[in-house]
């Protein structure tokens, strides 16, 4: 029930920097660069759920992971964890198995929500050499895709949402249709509204607004088209 309402969730972006949900459950997600939170203020202004950036590739994790999951608990949010893909950097099984051991892994007690896996655009283009899809064909793409939920499913008995942009999917898995069991998550960068709002994103070289951002207060700033590419979450590289 908690994922379809997720799922169906049509939102704006009120005051409170909480995405209200029309016909959903409202919520956020944070990274390491989001700092520290102030939870009671996400959730006195609304909030009722938070994804928590556990890892990206095979060998980073967030250092506030715990901090902010466990804040976000306390608090009285329900609570899960994404893993930022890395396709070029090892195979999809390894990745899965990295952010199962970092934060990842789904457990049975009504707090806790499956795991996202979060992939676009490639955001290091200028550094590692690689295009949007990571040099990854459409079919190895897919085969990616396909290891990194399989092994996740096999671990937690539950499906990893997957979020992504449309374009993203389009092009890099040919608009495949072999992951109709894998909840689709909130579009990121879509042109319709989204029931998640990213918190907290920099790029390498500095920082720039982001959809519904949030502040360490739990407030909203400002905000950027719905349209615009996003950028990575990780430390530069």
């Amino acid at each position: 029930m908690k994922r379809l309402l997720l799922l169906a969730a049509i939102a704006t972006v009120g005051m409170t920097g909480v995405a209200q949900a029309a016909d959903g459950v409202p919520g956020v997600d944070v990274s390491n660069w989001t700092g520290d939170i102030d939870w009671a203020s996400v959730a006195s202004g609304g909030g009722k759920f938070a994804f928590v950036q556990a890892t990206e590739g095979a060998d980073y994790t967030n250092p506030r992971f715990a901090a902010q999951y466990d804040g976000a608990a306390a608090a009285g949010l329900i609570r899960g964890a994404y893993h930022f893909a890395q396709p070029h950097e090892t195979d999809g099984t390894a990745q899965a198995d990295y952010f199962l051991q970092h934060g990842g892994n789904w457990v049975s007690d009504g707090r806790t929500l499956p795991g996202v896996l979060d992939i676009e655009d490639n955001p290091y283009k200028d550094t590692n050499g690689k295009n949007n899809c990571y040099d990854l064909s459409v079919e190895d793409m897919v085969g990616w895709l396909k290891a990194f939920t399989k092994k996740y499913h096999e671990a937690t008995g539950r499906h990893a949402i997957i979020y992504t942009t449309t374009s993203w999917w389009q092009t890099c898995t040919g608009n495949s249709d072999k992951f109709k069991s894998n909840p689709s998550g909130w579009p990121a960068g879509a042109a319709i509204p989204v029931s998640c709002r990213r918190a907290g994103r920099s790029t390498r070289s500095g920082s720039r607004p982001t959809r519904g951002r949030w502040s360490a207060a739990g407030t909203r700033s400002t905000a950027r088209s719905p349209s615009s590419p996003r950028w990575p979450t990780r430390r530069p590289r």
